[in-house]
């Protein structure tokens, strides 16, 4: 099922993104645990986000020779953790993608960031290595003037590199905590702009249809006691910057956690999908903060 069309048009030209490099960075950052001290409502109770590691295996579905790519196969690790300021997260991903011609090659990308427990500070870092030669790297700081922004992004690299961010612009904890209250409250559609810093723009909008809670649902995980965890199948399309037609540069399928956790991912390109499924998993103890 497709993400609906979004109900706005940006006013600066169609600027499309690189999926495979940003989908695997977007990753991390959407799987991002929220602000310290936030809890989100699901019904009678309400799930804590937690700090966590998990390992994903990779495998290439549903590949159309006629788009490029005969398979994939790979691994995604994620670590997201809370401080006492705020929250961190680091991702790896390696994947091995095998085009219809040629010989298979190998994909490495990393994302680190650190996001204020305010919602308006965020540091970043992402890399992109094809066969051991880098193609891509960003870092820097973003802030916010106030929450939904405006604000500013200052890139250390490519140095020297400032972008204005737009008034409604959030950072990915502060989306994902989005998604998850719009879940638990029975909202099924919204779009958003989220700044994460994985291309040279940095920012874009996603739009999320919430599809289904997890009632029921057949394939659960048995990791960590998380089958009994309540969720939500939701998808999201991501858009660049300015894009004006209501085409996405990829899409993705989460199988999402109220506890802040992915339980399985699809992305969706042209004739070509990538699964992920969750293959461990671990808690991470939480800091002690001063109250």
């Amino acid at each position: 099922m497709s993400v609906p069309r979004r109900s706005r048009k940006a006013e600066r030209g169609n600027r499309r993104v690189n999926p495979l490099a940003r989908s695997f960075a977007l990753v991390g950052a959407a799987l991002i645990a929220t602000a310290a001290g936030i809890a989100v409502s699901t019904g009678a109770s309400a799930t804590a986000l937690v700090s966590h590691k998990a390992v994903y295996d990779l495998t290439g579905i549903g590949a159309d020779a006629a788009h490029g790519y005969a398979g994939a196969r790979g691994t995604m690790s994620v670590v997201n953790q809370r401080t006492c300021d705020g929250w961190i997260a680091g991702q790896r991903v390696e994947l091995f993608l095998l085009p219809t011609e040629g010989v298979e090659f190998q994909s490495v990308s990393t994302f680190a960031s650190w996001e204020a427990a305010s919602g308006l500070a965020f540091k970043f870092a992402s890399e992109i290595r094809n066969d051991g030669e880098t193609t891509e790297r960003y870092a820097g700081s973003a802030t916010l003037t106030e929450p939904g922004g405006p604000g500013e992004a200052v890139y250390s690299e490519p140095q020297g590199r400032r972008i204005a961010l737009p008034a409604g612009t959030m950072f990915p904890s502060r989306h994902l905590d989005d998604i998850l209250a719009a879940a638990a409250s029975g909202r099924r559609s919204f779009s958003r702009t989220v700044f994460d810093g994985t291309t040279e723009d940095g920012y874009g909008e996603i739009s999320a249809l919430v599809l289904s809670d997890l009632k029921g649902a057949k394939k659960r995980t048995t990791l960590g006691g998380l089958a009994k965890v309540p969720g939500w199948d939701i998808r999201l399309a991501f858009f660049g910057p300015g894009a004006t037609d209501d085409v996405p540069g990829y899409e993705m399928g989460l199988r999402l956690l109220a506890n802040g956790v992915a339980e399985a991912i699809t992305m969706d390109f042209v004739g070509f999908s990538v699964e992920a499924r969750l293959d461990r998993y671990e808690a991470i103890a939480e800091p002690s903060c001063p109250r």
